[in-house]
């Protein structure tokens, strides 16, 4: 498994994370995803949810307001990218 914070999976494959920062959702965009996870700063994961296809979008209404670390499972690897929540 490879840990990349470019946006770039091992691969050179590109992820994309919009809008950031977010406020009532987040949508997700690579090839091949596998897994969602955000994690706060705490390191409690408040969503985890396995995904099909190339595009996932999360809900956020529910999340208080500061930065989050989302982990990105693709087929390629693992991706972390900082999110900021905001109202």
């Amino acid at each position: 498994v490879t840990v990349t914070t470019d946006g770039l999976d091992e691969n050179g494959e590109s992820v994309s994370v919009y809008p950031n920062p977010a406020r009532a959702r987040l949508t997700i965009e690579a090839e091949g995803l596998r897994q969602v996870t955000l994690i706060n700063m705490q390191g409690q994961i408040v969503f985890d949810a396995a995904i099909k296809g190339n595009q996932s979008t999360i809900n956020l209404a529910d999340q208080v307001v500061g930065l989050y670390i989302l982990r990105i499972s693709t087929e390629s690897g693992v991706i972390l990218r900082q999110v900021s929540v905001v109202k």
